[in-house]
């Protein structure tokens, strides 16, 4: 026994009716971090220490240092009114402000300047961190991020300006010590 065929036509209205409930049935996608998934923050580096306090090494921390560190600190402030879920990019830039930071090699002469740097980025990046898990509200974070802010303006700018005048002196002891002169 033989049965009729279908005509073509009811078996494309099937198929397309099984691909249009297939497709309702997928799931919605959100940008979001889902709710199970803890954001942490890679470890930071380990900074190298110079031994003594050579001027053009304290120089290139002095400029290298105090440049990201004004970048963290006005990118910190920018992002304080993105959303959690908005956070990923901003987090991403700022460990490398931080990873940047650390891994500028650091005289000894400006060692405590250098983790006390360290010190109130890494308590910044721990309030984004905590945002972005959502055990921190908005101003919760704008507490952190303000307080590490006035941090590195008081107390760290205070270390740095040691720092300088540091500098300063070995470029005056510098100036002064006199140059040898090639001979003929």
């Amino acid at each position: 026994m033989r049965f009729p065929s279908p005509p073509r036509y009811l078996l494309m209205l099937g198929l397309f009716l099984g691909a249009l409930v297939l497709a309702a049935c997928g799931s919605e996608k959100t940008g979001s971090v889902p709710g199970n998934v803890v954001i942490t923050l890679r470890p930071r580096p380990v900074a190298t220490v110079l031994p003594g306090c050579v001027t053009g090494e304290l120089s290139d921390w002095y400029e290298i240092a105090g440049t990201l560190i004004g970048t963290f600190k006005d990118e910190s402030n920018a992002a304080l009114d993105r959303a959690p879920d908005a956070m990923g990019p901003v987090l991403d830039r700022l460990i490398d402000l931080r990873d940047a930071i650390a891994n500028q090699p650091v005289p000894e002469c400006a060692l405590d300047a250098h983790g006390e740097i360290a010190l109130a980025i890494q308590e910044m990046l721990t309030a984004f961190q905590r945002y972005i898990n959502g055990d921190l509200d908005a101003d919760g974070l704008a507490e952190h991020v303000t307080a590490g802010s006035t941090r590195i303006e008081s107390d760290v700018a205070d270390l740095l300006g040691g720092v300088r005048g540091t500098l300063d002196e070995q470029n005056r002891r510098d100036r002064q010590t006199p140059q040898p002169t090639a001979s003929n």
